[in-house]
């Protein structure tokens, strides 16, 4: 049997079937692979999610029942490595994926045989046009689709679900490390990488590993980068909330920028609490304390209390979708609808930790306006306390700024400013 179908399998089922992180579920297995079976089940695994809406067209024209998940995801894998793997003709995947399918469900290997079989004639055979043809180019439910043209109109909605990016952001230690040391080892071991404002754009992480492991760089969005700046004045003081901070990127930034700033970082999660204590360890900062806090449960005892509160809240995440394409699989309509209003629960409580004068800043990784601007807008009208403030850093704004994805390193990032004056 392909051992490396197997091992994509394994990955697959995780995430499709258990709703696995798809970069932790992947990260578990490629370790212990050679580096030529890593590159192999990195692609097939990648393969698979990243042509999820192309898979579901198949299969429903296939098959007259809906299959069992065990065998979607045999028959997904099957599907790929006859379309995409050109190394492997058509018949030893089709053998290849039989053989898989017998060692976890032999009793449908005669089903996955056949339907591949007939996948072969039609799988050049995809809607030329319309809302199902972009849906599949999207690799995005067709619902999710009709979101951003009902928003963005279908010319830039047609643009923002098909184009998307891949972007691995390096930034270095602010107080261990520059800018200057990070291009002379990018320059001496012959990287590749791509000037930003904050750091590089980089293929991969794993040749700045020992980089990583000291503390000297680390992995963080560039869109990341410009909501810290947002948020904290240019002397750094005070005292700061991050109300769901796991896994700790913008805490740990700012308390490492900032050594004179208090920065309490919270997460309703014990183990994405212990995240955010051995980031803030690696990168040798002292002035983060991590606890464990529900953002909807109010604190009397920070009433007033914060200098700086952030409310980087749970989104949808599709302005992060090119990194991280399994974030499609498992989002419904009802579960979209339901964002907005623990978005603005979050944002109200938080509101109160504010002290007379002071930041409170918003921020998501989408691009969908009802999660964004829509939950600023009702956030101000309850609360004339507040008002929106440019952010003088960063591009022409009035204190609300969306990003869009684009070959410069931004994400579909949205963050808003607001200051307390009353």
């Amino acid at each position: 049997m392909n051992n490396c179908l197997l091992f994509a399998y394994n990955v697959l089922d995780d995430v499709y079937r258990r709703g696995a992180y798809l970069s932790q579920s992947l990260g578990g297995v490629l370790g212990g692979l050679s580096p030529r079976d890593r590159k192999t089940v990195n692609r097939l695994v990648l393969g698979v999610v990243e042509h999820e809406e192309e898979w579901n067209y198949q299969i429903a024209r296939l098959c007259k029942k809906n299959p069992k998940s065990v065998v979607r995801v045999i028959l997904k894998l099957g599907m790929y490595c006859i379309k995409y793997m050109s190394s492997m003709p058509d018949y030893a995947s089709v053998n290849d994926t039989v053989e898989l399918c017998k060692a976890i469900k032999r009793e449908q290997a005669g089903f996955v045989n056949a339907t591949l079989k007939g996948y072969i004639e039609v799988m050049d055979d995809l809607p030329k046009s319309g809302l199902e043809s972009l849906a599949i180019r999207a690799n995005m439910p067709v619902w999710m689709v009709n979101l951003y043209l009902d928003q963005y109109g279908v010319e830039e909605g047609a643009r923002l679900v098909t184009t998307k990016y891949n972007h691995t952001h390096l930034r270095w230690n602010e107080r261990s490390f520059s800018r200057l040391k990070l291009k002379n080892y990018i320059e001496q071991n012959g990287l590749a990488a791509k000037d930003t404002p904050h750091g590089y754009l980089v293929g991969a992480t794993e040749p700045y590993g020992e980089l990583i492991q000291q503390g000297l760089v680390t992995a963080q969005a560039l869109d990341s980068i410009y909501i810290c700046q947002a948020l904290v004045e240019e002397d750094g003081k005070g005292e700061m909330l991050d109300l769901c901070a796991a896994p700790g990127g913008k805490s740990v930034y700012l308390a490492e920028k900032y050594p004179a700033l208090t920065v309490t970082s919270c997460d309703v999660h014990p183990h994405r609490v212990s995240l955010i204590q051995s980031y803030a360890r690696r990168m040798g900062v002292a002035n983060v304390e991590a606890i464990c806090h529900d953002g909807t449960e109010y604190n009397e005892e920070w009433e007033g209390k914060f200098d700086y509160v952030l409310v980087d809240a749970p989104c949808s995440g599709l302005g992060v979708i090119g990194s991280n394409p399994d974030i499609v699989l498992n989002r419904t309509e009802d579960a979209l609808k339901a964002l907005p209003v623990l978005q603005k629960r979050l944002l109200s409580i938080a509101s109160r930790y504010v002290k007379p004068y002071g930041v409170l800043v918003y921020s998501t990784c989408t691009n969908l306006r009802e999660e964004n601007g829509n939950v600023v807008t009702a956030f101000l009208r309850e609360h004339p306390e507040f008002a929106l403030q440019s952010m003088r850093n960063l591009p022409d704004n009035e204190g609300m700024l969306q990003f869009t994805p684009d070959e410069e390193g931004n994400d579909g990032f949205f963050v808003a400013r607001m200051r307390k004056i009353k």
